[in-house]
């Protein structure tokens, strides 16, 4: 199946590389993104597939007029993390980003399945 793979820096797809790469699979990928968005709107209304995480896929079916599926094998669960320069780690307004800001992120409703 032709696949479109988003190149994103996140450790989900790493997780499905090592999947495929540990049984000797290779995807048949046609295309290649910066970035989720721009493969989204790249898939609707081709023959390409594509793997995301979890909430991106219920979230972005809608918004796209795209449909999902279940993975039918398990990855194991990515991690994700942030990084800063020391000189930021007492500036006040870093402080509040990191404190503020990134728990609204993760928090999200769209950042949440169900």
């Amino acid at each position: 199946q032709p696949y479109a793979k988003a190149i994103t820096g996140g450790g989900s797809s790493k997780q499905v590389d090592r999947y495929f790469q540990n049984r000797r699979l290779k995807r048949n990928i046609k295309l290649m993104t910066q970035g989720y968005i721009p493969m989204y709107s790249a898939i609707r209304g081709s023959e390409l597939i594509s793997i995301v995480p979890k909430h991106q896929a219920v979230n972005m079916a809608h918004d796209y007029g795209l449909t999902y599926r279940e993975l039918p094998f398990r990855i194991a669960p990515s991690q994700h993390s942030i990084y800063w320069h020391e000189k930021f780690n007492h500036d006040s307004s870093h402080q509040w980003f990191r404190e503020h800001i990134l728990s609204e992120i993760v928090l999200h409703p769209r950042h949440r399945i169900g």
